[in-house]
Protein backbone atom coordinates (compact mmCIF):
# COMPACT_ATOMS: atom_id res chain seq x y z
CA UNK A 1 0.00 0.00 0.00
CA UNK A 2 0.67 3.61 -0.28
CA UNK A 3 1.77 6.06 2.67
CA UNK A 4 -1.77 7.65 2.50
CA UNK A 5 -3.20 4.42 2.72
CA UNK A 6 -1.36 3.19 5.38
CA UNK A 7 -2.06 6.77 7.52
CA UNK A 8 -5.78 6.11 5.76
CA UNK A 9 -5.90 2.62 8.61
CA UNK A 10 -6.15 4.25 11.91
CA UNK A 11 -8.48 6.80 10.20
CA UNK A 12 -10.98 4.30 9.03
CA UNK A 13 -11.35 2.05 12.01
CA UNK A 14 -10.91 5.22 14.62
CA UNK A 15 -8.14 3.29 16.70
CA UNK A 16 -4.43 2.69 16.73
CA UNK A 17 -3.27 0.26 14.39
CA UNK A 18 -2.10 -3.22 16.11
CA UNK A 19 1.41 -3.26 17.34
CA UNK A 20 3.47 -5.19 15.06
CA UNK A 21 1.22 -4.52 12.63
CA UNK A 22 3.49 -4.68 9.14
CA UNK A 23 3.07 -3.46 5.65
CA UNK A 24 5.02 -3.11 2.53
CA UNK A 25 5.28 0.75 1.69
CA UNK A 26 5.04 0.93 -1.98
CA UNK A 27 6.00 4.76 -2.14
CA UNK A 28 9.48 4.29 0.06
CA UNK A 29 9.70 0.62 -1.45
CA UNK A 30 10.16 -0.65 2.32
CA UNK A 31 8.60 -2.80 5.06
CA UNK A 32 7.18 -0.43 7.68
CA UNK A 33 5.61 -2.00 10.91
CA UNK A 34 3.88 -0.15 13.65
CA UNK A 35 5.62 -0.04 17.14
CA UNK A 36 2.93 0.76 19.13
CA UNK A 37 3.16 4.27 18.80
CA UNK A 38 4.51 5.10 14.91
CA UNK A 39 5.31 3.50 11.51
CA UNK A 40 8.72 2.30 11.62
CA UNK A 41 10.77 1.67 8.51
CA UNK A 42 12.88 -0.88 7.62
CA UNK A 43 15.08 -1.62 4.70
CA UNK A 44 14.17 1.90 3.12
CA UNK A 45 15.23 2.50 -0.17
CA UNK A 46 13.63 5.48 -0.98
CA UNK A 47 14.75 7.51 2.01
CA UNK A 48 16.94 10.74 0.67
CA UNK A 49 20.80 10.78 0.72
CA UNK A 50 22.99 12.87 3.30
CA UNK A 51 23.09 16.35 2.32
CA UNK A 52 26.47 17.22 1.16
CA UNK A 53 29.92 19.78 2.48
CA UNK A 54 27.82 22.61 4.43
CA UNK A 55 29.30 26.14 2.73
CA UNK A 56 29.73 28.86 5.49
CA UNK A 57 32.28 30.28 7.72
CA UNK A 58 33.63 27.33 10.23
CA UNK A 59 35.30 30.76 12.65
CA UNK A 60 32.80 33.55 12.69
CA UNK A 61 33.10 35.91 14.85
CA UNK A 62 31.76 35.70 18.62
CA UNK A 63 28.00 37.22 19.04
CA UNK A 64 27.84 37.82 15.23
CA UNK A 65 24.76 37.77 13.70
CA UNK A 66 23.01 36.93 10.10
CA UNK A 67 25.67 34.08 9.18
CA UNK A 68 24.85 31.94 6.48
CA UNK A 69 25.21 28.57 5.55
CA UNK A 70 23.73 26.41 2.61
CA UNK A 71 24.00 23.41 1.04
CA UNK A 72 23.06 21.62 -2.13
CA UNK A 73 19.64 20.79 -2.57
CA UNK A 74 19.35 16.94 -2.01
CA UNK A 75 17.29 15.12 -4.01
CA UNK A 76 13.99 13.79 -3.48
CA UNK A 77 13.99 15.74 -0.21
CA UNK A 78 11.55 17.53 0.81
CA UNK A 79 12.87 19.46 3.65
CA UNK A 80 15.77 20.17 5.68
CA UNK A 81 16.27 20.00 9.66
CA UNK A 82 19.47 22.66 11.05
CA UNK A 83 20.65 22.13 14.40
CA UNK A 84 22.88 24.88 15.49
CA UNK A 85 25.47 25.10 19.05
CA UNK A 86 23.56 25.78 21.86
CA UNK A 87 22.89 29.28 23.00
CA UNK A 88 22.99 30.00 19.19
CA UNK A 89 19.77 30.56 16.97
CA UNK A 90 18.88 30.15 13.29
CA UNK A 91 17.57 33.36 12.43
CA UNK A 92 15.99 32.84 9.24
CA UNK A 93 15.76 29.68 6.16
CA UNK A 94 14.98 26.66 9.13
CA UNK A 95 13.60 23.98 6.63
CA UNK A 96 15.72 25.25 3.46
CA UNK A 97 18.48 24.27 2.27
CA UNK A 98 19.98 27.51 3.12
CA UNK A 99 19.51 29.40 6.81
CA UNK A 100 21.03 32.29 8.87
CA UNK A 101 22.32 31.99 12.36
CA UNK A 102 23.04 34.61 15.34
CA UNK A 103 25.61 33.02 17.22
CA UNK A 104 26.36 34.00 20.98
CA UNK A 105 29.85 32.64 22.63
CA UNK A 106 29.70 29.36 22.51
CA UNK A 107 31.75 26.65 19.98
CA UNK A 108 29.68 23.54 18.52
CA UNK A 109 28.40 22.51 14.84
CA UNK A 110 25.70 23.52 12.34
CA UNK A 111 24.50 20.60 11.12
CA UNK A 112 21.79 19.66 8.68
CA UNK A 113 19.33 16.28 7.88
CA UNK A 114 17.48 16.32 4.94
CA UNK A 115 14.22 14.09 4.82
CA UNK A 116 10.81 13.33 2.74
CA UNK A 117 8.23 10.91 3.68
CA UNK A 118 10.13 7.92 4.05
CA UNK A 119 12.65 9.53 6.79
CA UNK A 120 15.29 11.52 7.44
CA UNK A 121 19.22 11.25 6.10
CA UNK A 122 21.93 10.90 8.04
CA UNK A 123 23.49 14.59 9.18
CA UNK A 124 26.46 16.73 7.66
CA UNK A 125 27.86 18.66 9.86
CA UNK A 126 30.30 21.48 10.43
CA UNK A 127 32.71 22.03 13.85
CA UNK A 128 32.13 25.85 14.32
CA UNK A 129 35.12 27.53 16.41
CA UNK A 130 34.48 30.77 17.20
CA UNK A 131 36.49 33.87 17.10
CA UNK A 132 37.43 36.85 18.89
CA UNK A 133 39.32 40.28 19.10
CA UNK A 134 42.28 40.19 19.77
CA UNK A 135 43.80 40.41 23.27
CA UNK A 136 45.66 43.37 24.35
CA UNK A 137 49.27 43.95 22.76
CA UNK A 138 52.54 43.07 24.41
CA UNK A 139 54.20 45.85 26.50
CA UNK A 140 55.18 48.20 23.76
CA UNK A 141 58.96 48.43 23.61
CA UNK A 142 61.00 51.28 22.18
CA UNK A 143 62.84 54.61 23.11
CA UNK A 144 62.47 57.46 25.72
CA UNK A 145 62.64 59.98 25.99
CA UNK A 146 63.48 61.05 22.64
CA UNK A 147 64.63 64.15 21.24
CA UNK A 148 63.46 66.89 18.96
CA UNK A 149 64.79 66.30 15.58
CA UNK A 150 64.97 62.74 16.17
CA UNK A 151 64.14 60.10 12.85
CA UNK A 152 63.79 56.37 12.53
CA UNK A 153 63.17 55.46 16.36
CA UNK A 154 61.87 52.32 16.47
CA UNK A 155 58.81 50.69 18.58
CA UNK A 156 57.27 47.27 18.52
CA UNK A 157 55.39 44.74 20.15
CA UNK A 158 54.86 40.80 19.92
CA UNK A 159 53.61 39.73 16.60
CA UNK A 160 50.30 37.81 16.22
CA UNK A 161 49.52 35.88 13.14
CA UNK A 162 46.00 37.38 11.87
CA UNK A 163 46.24 40.80 14.10
CA UNK A 164 46.65 44.46 12.17
CA UNK A 165 47.91 46.91 14.36
CA UNK A 166 47.06 50.58 13.71
CA UNK A 167 49.75 53.11 15.54
CA UNK A 168 48.68 56.43 16.42
CA UNK A 169 50.60 59.51 18.73
CA UNK A 170 48.61 62.10 20.83
CA UNK A 171 51.45 64.60 20.50
CA UNK A 172 52.31 67.10 17.47
CA UNK A 173 55.35 67.01 15.25
CA UNK A 174 55.31 62.54 15.45
CA UNK A 175 55.44 60.47 11.81
CA UNK A 176 55.18 57.07 11.30
CA UNK A 177 57.96 56.50 9.10
CA UNK A 178 57.63 52.68 8.25
CA UNK A 179 55.94 49.59 9.18
CA UNK A 180 52.48 50.55 8.31
CA UNK A 181 49.91 48.41 10.17
CA UNK A 182 52.68 45.57 11.50
CA UNK A 183 53.53 45.14 15.01
CA UNK A 184 57.02 47.37 14.65
CA UNK A 185 57.05 50.67 13.17
CA UNK A 186 60.07 53.46 13.10
CA UNK A 187 58.47 57.30 14.11
CA UNK A 188 60.54 60.77 12.78
CA UNK A 189 60.15 63.51 15.81
CA UNK A 190 60.35 67.16 14.22
CA UNK A 191 62.02 69.97 15.41
CA UNK A 192 59.04 70.88 17.27
CA UNK A 193 57.89 67.55 18.31
CA UNK A 194 56.24 67.33 21.89
CA UNK A 195 55.59 64.57 24.12
CA UNK A 196 52.49 62.41 23.95
CA UNK A 197 51.17 58.82 24.10
CA UNK A 198 51.76 55.95 21.87
CA UNK A 199 49.01 53.97 20.93
CA UNK A 200 48.63 50.39 19.11
CA UNK A 201 45.08 49.21 18.84
CA UNK A 202 44.94 45.44 17.69
CA UNK A 203 42.13 44.57 15.23
CA UNK A 204 40.93 41.48 12.90
CA UNK A 205 38.16 40.46 11.12
CA UNK A 206 35.76 40.52 14.42
CA UNK A 207 37.04 43.79 15.25
CA UNK A 208 39.66 46.03 17.29
CA UNK A 209 41.32 44.37 20.63
CA UNK A 210 42.28 46.67 23.91
CA UNK A 211 45.06 49.45 22.83
CA UNK A 212 48.27 49.35 24.60
CA UNK A 213 49.69 52.47 25.10
CA UNK A 214 53.41 53.98 25.69
CA UNK A 215 53.97 57.57 27.44
CA UNK A 216 57.17 59.47 25.08
CA UNK A 217 59.05 62.09 26.79
CA UNK A 218 59.92 64.34 23.88
CA UNK A 219 62.89 66.72 24.65
CA UNK A 220 63.63 69.79 23.30
CA UNK A 221 67.42 70.47 21.83
CA UNK A 222 69.43 72.05 23.97
CA UNK A 223 70.65 75.84 24.08
CA UNK A 224 73.56 76.12 21.08
CA UNK A 225 76.35 76.56 23.70
CA UNK A 226 78.37 80.15 23.24
CA UNK A 227 81.60 80.38 25.32
CA UNK A 228 82.40 83.95 24.77
CA UNK A 229 85.18 86.34 23.34
CA UNK A 230 88.68 84.56 23.98
CA UNK A 231 89.75 86.16 27.16
CA UNK A 232 93.57 88.24 27.67
CA UNK A 233 93.78 88.85 30.88
CA UNK A 234 96.18 92.27 32.33
CA UNK A 235 100.00 91.05 32.81
CA UNK A 236 100.67 88.95 35.91
CA UNK A 237 97.11 88.30 36.12
CA UNK A 238 96.00 84.54 37.12
CA UNK A 239 91.83 85.33 37.24
CA UNK A 240 89.35 85.58 34.81
CA UNK A 241 85.65 85.95 34.80
CA UNK A 242 84.37 83.59 31.91
CA UNK A 243 81.19 84.78 29.85
CA UNK A 244 79.33 82.07 28.59
CA UNK A 245 75.41 82.12 27.46
CA UNK A 246 73.19 81.33 30.10
CA UNK A 247 70.79 78.13 28.79
CA UNK A 248 67.36 78.58 28.34
CA UNK A 249 67.10 75.04 27.47
CA UNK A 250 69.50 72.05 29.15
CA UNK A 251 72.09 72.59 31.96
CA UNK A 252 75.40 73.75 31.01
CA UNK A 253 78.94 72.87 32.42
CA UNK A 254 82.50 73.98 32.26
CA UNK A 255 85.55 72.03 32.02
CA UNK A 256 89.10 72.59 31.21
CA UNK A 257 90.53 71.04 27.97
CA UNK A 258 93.85 71.81 27.93
CA UNK A 259 96.06 73.86 30.08
CA UNK A 260 95.81 74.98 34.02
CA UNK A 261 93.07 76.67 35.45
CA UNK A 262 90.70 76.47 38.37
CA UNK A 263 86.83 76.88 37.79
CA UNK A 264 85.24 78.03 40.58
CA UNK A 265 81.46 76.81 39.64
CA UNK A 266 81.20 74.73 36.94
CA UNK A 267 77.60 74.93 36.41
CA UNK A 268 77.51 78.69 36.71
CA UNK A 269 78.09 80.23 33.05
CA UNK A 270 79.26 83.09 34.22
CA UNK A 271 81.95 81.93 36.78
CA UNK A 272 85.23 83.02 37.88
CA UNK A 273 88.25 81.41 37.24
CA UNK A 274 91.63 81.05 38.98
CA UNK A 275 95.37 79.49 38.99
CA UNK A 276 95.73 80.01 35.82
CA UNK A 277 99.46 79.49 34.57
CA UNK A 278 101.56 82.65 33.96
CA UNK A 279 102.41 82.73 31.28
CA UNK A 280 100.30 80.02 29.68
CA UNK A 281 97.38 79.13 27.68
CA UNK A 282 94.01 77.42 29.12
CA UNK A 283 90.98 76.38 26.79
CA UNK A 284 87.78 75.86 28.41
CA UNK A 285 84.93 74.30 27.16
CA UNK A 286 80.87 75.26 27.71
CA UNK A 287 78.40 72.67 27.56
CA UNK A 288 74.91 72.52 27.46
CA UNK A 289 73.09 69.52 28.10
CA UNK A 290 69.70 68.36 27.57
CA UNK A 291 69.46 64.23 27.77
CA UNK A 292 69.04 62.19 25.15
CA UNK A 293 69.63 64.85 22.69
CA UNK A 294 73.11 65.64 21.42
CA UNK A 295 75.00 68.55 23.49
CA UNK A 296 76.54 71.85 22.34
CA UNK A 297 79.76 72.85 23.26
CA UNK A 298 81.62 76.03 22.81
CA UNK A 299 85.43 76.85 23.67
CA UNK A 300 87.28 80.25 25.08
CA UNK A 301 91.06 80.19 24.92
CA UNK A 302 92.20 82.14 28.20
CA UNK A 303 95.45 83.56 27.25
CA UNK A 304 98.01 84.99 30.53
CA UNK A 305 101.13 87.12 30.10
CA UNK A 306 103.99 88.35 32.97
CA UNK A 307 104.52 91.44 33.96
CA UNK A 308 107.60 92.81 31.33
CA UNK A 309 110.34 93.10 33.63
CA UNK A 310 110.56 90.30 35.50
CA UNK A 311 110.81 86.59 35.29
CA UNK A 312 108.62 84.10 33.58
CA UNK A 313 108.76 80.43 34.33
CA UNK A 314 109.06 78.17 31.53
CA UNK A 315 109.20 74.36 31.81
CA UNK A 316 110.64 72.61 28.22
CA UNK A 317 109.63 69.13 27.73
CA UNK A 318 111.87 67.19 24.87
CA UNK A 319 110.31 66.68 21.92
CA UNK A 320 109.24 68.24 18.29
CA UNK A 321 110.97 72.26 19.78
CA UNK A 322 113.07 71.27 22.75
CA UNK A 323 116.33 69.01 22.24
CA UNK A 324 116.13 68.72 25.85
CA UNK A 325 113.81 68.61 29.31
CA UNK A 326 114.48 71.71 31.54
CA UNK A 327 113.10 74.57 33.61
CA UNK A 328 114.07 77.91 32.50
CA UNK A 329 113.62 81.33 34.28
CA UNK A 330 113.36 83.68 31.22
CA UNK A 331 114.39 87.13 32.20
CA UNK A 332 112.65 90.09 30.47
CA UNK A 333 112.72 93.90 29.82
CA UNK A 334 110.88 96.31 28.22
CA UNK A 335 112.43 98.23 25.52
CA UNK A 336 111.52 100.66 22.56
CA UNK A 337 114.54 98.80 20.83
CA UNK A 338 112.81 97.21 17.98
CA UNK A 339 110.86 100.18 16.89
CA UNK A 340 107.39 101.66 17.44
CA UNK A 341 106.34 100.81 20.94
CA UNK A 342 107.60 98.96 23.59
CA UNK A 343 107.92 95.43 23.23
CA UNK A 344 109.29 92.99 25.87
CA UNK A 345 111.96 91.11 25.21
CA UNK A 346 113.46 88.17 26.62
CA UNK A 347 117.14 88.75 28.20
CA UNK A 348 118.54 85.73 26.69
CA UNK A 349 118.01 83.18 24.65
CA UNK A 350 115.86 80.78 23.98
CA UNK A 351 116.69 77.18 25.41
CA UNK A 352 119.39 78.72 27.36
CA UNK A 353 119.59 78.34 31.56
CA UNK A 354 120.96 81.95 32.28
CA UNK A 355 121.56 85.50 30.97
CA UNK A 356 124.88 85.56 29.56
CA UNK A 357 127.86 86.88 31.58
CA UNK A 358 129.65 88.98 29.10
CA UNK A 359 129.65 89.58 25.35
CA UNK A 360 131.53 86.69 24.60
CA UNK A 361 130.31 84.12 27.32
CA UNK A 362 131.12 80.92 25.58
CA UNK A 363 129.40 78.65 28.01
CA UNK A 364 126.16 76.38 27.10
CA UNK A 365 124.25 77.57 29.68
CA UNK A 366 124.09 81.05 28.54
CA UNK A 367 124.15 79.83 24.44
CA UNK A 368 120.78 78.16 24.26
CA UNK A 369 119.50 75.74 21.36
CA UNK A 370 120.07 76.73 17.65
CA UNK A 371 117.73 76.83 14.69
CA UNK A 372 117.64 76.22 11.19
CA UNK A 373 115.23 79.00 9.50
CA UNK A 374 111.29 78.01 9.62
CA UNK A 375 112.10 74.96 11.55
CA UNK A 376 110.91 74.59 14.87
CA UNK A 377 113.27 71.60 15.88
CA UNK A 378 115.83 73.26 18.20
CA UNK A 379 119.24 71.49 18.78
CA UNK A 380 122.24 71.95 20.95
CA UNK A 381 125.95 71.30 20.59
CA UNK A 382 125.93 67.71 19.37
CA UNK A 383 124.22 68.48 17.44
CA UNK A 384 121.63 66.72 19.25
CA UNK A 385 118.90 65.82 17.98
CA UNK A 386 121.30 64.71 14.54
CA UNK A 387 121.58 66.52 12.18
CA UNK A 388 119.32 65.85 8.86
CA UNK A 389 118.68 68.77 6.83
CA UNK A 390 121.74 70.30 5.20
CA UNK A 391 120.31 72.75 2.70
CA UNK A 392 116.91 74.43 2.76
CA UNK A 393 115.25 76.52 -0.56
CA UNK A 394 111.19 78.00 0.11
CA UNK A 395 109.75 80.83 -0.68
CA UNK A 396 108.37 81.74 2.66
CA UNK A 397 109.52 83.95 6.12
CA UNK A 398 109.01 82.10 9.04
CA UNK A 399 105.83 80.70 9.36
CA UNK A 400 103.93 81.17 12.64
CA UNK A 401 103.11 77.51 13.37
CA UNK A 402 106.58 76.66 13.07
CA UNK A 403 107.74 79.72 15.50
CA UNK A 404 109.67 78.15 18.48
CA UNK A 405 109.24 81.50 20.57
CA UNK A 406 104.94 80.99 20.17
CA UNK A 407 105.20 77.15 20.79
CA UNK A 408 107.33 77.27 23.86
CA UNK A 409 107.19 80.64 25.55
CA UNK A 410 102.82 80.96 24.68
CA UNK A 411 100.59 83.03 23.01
CA UNK A 412 102.35 86.50 21.59
CA UNK A 413 106.08 85.36 21.75
CA UNK A 414 107.74 85.58 18.59
CA UNK A 415 111.09 86.09 16.75
CA UNK A 416 111.80 89.64 15.96
CA UNK A 417 111.21 90.48 12.25
CA UNK A 418 113.94 91.76 9.51
CA UNK A 419 112.94 95.64 10.73
CA UNK A 420 113.25 95.32 14.33
CA UNK A 421 116.15 93.77 14.04
CA UNK A 422 117.51 96.76 11.87
CA UNK A 423 115.69 99.46 14.49
CA UNK A 424 118.27 98.04 17.05
CA UNK A 425 121.43 97.70 14.98
CA UNK A 426 120.00 101.30 14.52
CA UNK A 427 120.44 102.47 17.87
CA UNK A 428 124.51 102.74 17.21
CA UNK A 429 125.43 99.11 17.71
CA UNK A 430 128.85 98.43 16.45
CA UNK A 431 129.91 95.24 17.92
CA UNK A 432 129.29 92.90 20.29
CA UNK A 433 130.36 95.17 23.46
CA UNK A 434 127.30 97.51 22.05
CA UNK A 435 124.90 94.49 21.75
CA UNK A 436 125.54 93.50 25.37
CA UNK A 437 125.75 96.25 26.85
CA UNK A 438 121.99 97.35 25.36
CA UNK A 439 119.14 96.07 27.96
CA UNK A 440 118.89 92.62 25.78
CA UNK A 441 122.27 91.71 27.09
CA UNK A 442 123.17 90.32 23.37
CA UNK A 443 126.67 87.78 23.17
CA UNK A 444 127.91 86.22 20.64
CA UNK A 445 127.05 82.75 21.22
CA UNK A 446 127.85 81.29 17.52
CA UNK A 447 126.22 79.17 15.20
CA UNK A 448 125.84 75.53 14.05
CA UNK A 449 127.14 74.81 10.25
CA UNK A 450 124.85 73.81 7.67
CA UNK A 451 127.19 70.75 6.90
CA UNK A 452 126.70 68.92 9.93
CA UNK A 453 125.94 70.52 12.69
CA UNK A 454 129.16 71.71 14.19
CA UNK A 455 129.93 74.23 16.47
CA UNK A 456 131.96 77.08 15.29
CA UNK A 457 133.02 81.22 16.92
CA UNK A 458 131.39 80.72 20.38
CA UNK A 459 132.76 83.24 22.23
CA UNK A 460 133.33 85.40 18.48
CA UNK A 461 130.60 86.03 16.94
CA UNK A 462 126.72 86.09 17.45
CA UNK A 463 123.93 85.07 14.70
CA UNK A 464 120.06 85.21 15.27
CA UNK A 465 117.61 85.00 13.16
CA UNK A 466 114.85 87.23 12.34
CA UNK A 467 111.72 85.92 11.04
CA UNK A 468 111.96 87.91 7.45
CA UNK A 469 113.53 85.57 4.63
CA UNK A 470 116.15 87.34 2.27
CA UNK A 471 115.59 84.85 -0.33
CA UNK A 472 114.11 81.76 -1.40
CA UNK A 473 117.90 80.23 0.25
CA UNK A 474 118.73 82.78 2.59
CA UNK A 475 117.83 84.03 5.90
CA UNK A 476 118.15 87.55 7.29
CA UNK A 477 119.59 88.09 10.92
CA UNK A 478 121.88 89.52 12.74
CA UNK A 479 124.71 89.69 12.45
CA UNK A 480 127.82 90.74 15.06
CA UNK A 481 131.60 90.49 16.17
CA UNK A 482 134.40 92.15 18.00
CA UNK A 483 134.35 95.04 15.22
CA UNK A 484 131.11 94.68 12.95
CA UNK A 485 127.20 94.34 13.58
CA UNK A 486 125.03 94.22 11.02
CA UNK A 487 121.81 92.69 9.24
CA UNK A 488 122.74 90.02 7.08
CA UNK A 489 120.48 88.61 4.30
CA UNK A 490 123.11 86.17 2.97
CA UNK A 491 123.23 83.16 5.55
CA UNK A 492 121.93 79.94 4.28
CA UNK A 493 118.99 78.82 6.19
CA UNK A 494 120.05 75.62 6.77
CA UNK A 495 122.46 77.17 9.60
CA UNK A 496 121.74 77.01 12.74
CA UNK A 497 121.13 80.30 14.75
CA UNK A 498 120.34 81.80 18.26
CA UNK A 499 116.89 82.69 18.78
CA UNK A 500 115.94 86.23 20.89
CA UNK A 501 112.05 86.11 21.21
CA UNK A 502 109.92 89.28 21.91
CA UNK A 503 106.46 89.89 22.75
CA UNK A 504 104.15 92.97 21.70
Amino acid sequence: MTTAQRDAIATACSCTPATGLIIYNTDCQAINYFNGAAWITLGNTGSVATPGAITGSTTPCQNATGVPYSITAVTGATGYNWTVPSGATIATGQGTNSITVNFDATNGSVCVTAYNACGSSNASCSAIVLTTTPAQPSVITGTTPVCQGNNGVAYSVTNVGGVTYTWAYSGTGYTQASGGTTNAITANFSAAATSGTLTVTPSNACGNGTARTYAIVVSATPTTATAGSDINPACGVTTATLAGNNPGVGTGAWSVVSGTATITNSTLYNSGVTALAVPGTATLRWTISNAPCAASTDDVVITTTSCCGGTIAINHTIGVVAPETKSVNYGTVSSTLGGTGAKCWLTQNLGSSQQASSATDATDASAGWYWQFNRKKGYKVGPTPAWTITSISEASDWVAAQDPCTIELGAGWRIPTYNEWANADGEGWVNYTNTYNSVLKLHAAGYLDDSNGSLYNRGNDGYYWSSTQGGSANGSSLYFDSSNCFIDNSNDKAYGFSLRCLRD
